[in-house]
């Protein structure tokens, strides 16, 4: 399990930073960024916690 320091260092280091021309290009083009959530058990990675949940329930 991730302790709260390595799952904040996750978290920042996979935010993209977007510069002035980068958001004057997604807003000339109606373009949207979104977030992600991922969900980490073990060695793999879920975009549903019911995934996620499931998997450990079979760990377990």
């Amino acid at each position: 399990m991730m302790s709260s320091n390595q799952q904040a260092q996750a978290e920042t280091s996979h935010k993209p930073s977007t510069d002035a021309t980068e958001l004057e290009e997604m807003a000339k083009y109606g373009i949207l960024r979104v977030s992600v959530n991922y969900y980490h058990f073990g060695e793999f990675r879920y975009t549903t916690l019911k995934d996620a949940i499931a998997q450990a329930k079979r760990a377990g």
